[in-house]
């Protein structure tokens, strides 16, 4: 007995094997690839929290925030992150009253320390000098960025804070 085999059902058959491992090395590249992806946003998010830590440390020991080191920063996570990053910096001002009583208090407080905030970037470097602080005041520096991931529509906000009291006084203004 004779076996015949139709050459289109050869033709077909290949056809499907070179589909199938074409999909299959598709899919042997694409999951490794967004997860690595993940693993890249991660890792932006925490050199990010590193990077906003030692800015506000650094303010912190100094007792000012200079140009030069804003904008260091500013450079740092835009490389970190790629993509533009808005800053905020807010500064909480110690204002002593030591000379005001206090009707509620008892006899012995005279005065309580109060704290006055202020908040944009342009109001620190509005005299275009260094912006001095003073021992005690509170330093809140804030990042907000967003960043897409490989085969991601929508982009993942990375954000990172840090604050740090004033431990070194900048020249008193």
């Amino acid at each position: 007995m004779l076996n015949f085999k139709s050459e289109r059902g050869a033709i077909g058959d290949s056809l499907m094997e070179i589909i199938g491992i074409g999909i299959a090395i598709i899919v042997m590249l694409i999951f490794p690839i967004s997860a690595l992806s993940e693993r890249n946003i991660d890792m932006a998010r925490s050199t990010l929290q590193t990077a906003t830590s030692e800015f506000a440390d650094k303010i912190s020991v100094e007792g000012k925030i200079t140009r030069s080191n804003y904008h260091a920063y500013a450079q740092r996570i835009n490389s970190i992150v790629g993509s533009p990053v808005d800053i905020e910096i807010e500064i909480q001002h110690l204002d002593e009253n030591i000379g005001k009583k206090n009707a509620t208090a008892s006899a012995n407080l005279v005065g309580e320390n109060t704290r006055y905030s202020s908040w944009d970037v342009d109001d620190v470097f509005k005299d275009g000098e260094d912006y001095l602080l003073n021992k005690g005041d509170i330093v809140i520096v804030k990042a907000n960025a967003q960043k897409t991931g490989f085969l991601k529509t929508n982009p993942e906000e990375l954000t990172a804070s840090a604050s740090s009291m004033i431990v070194n006084s900048g020249t008193s203004r």
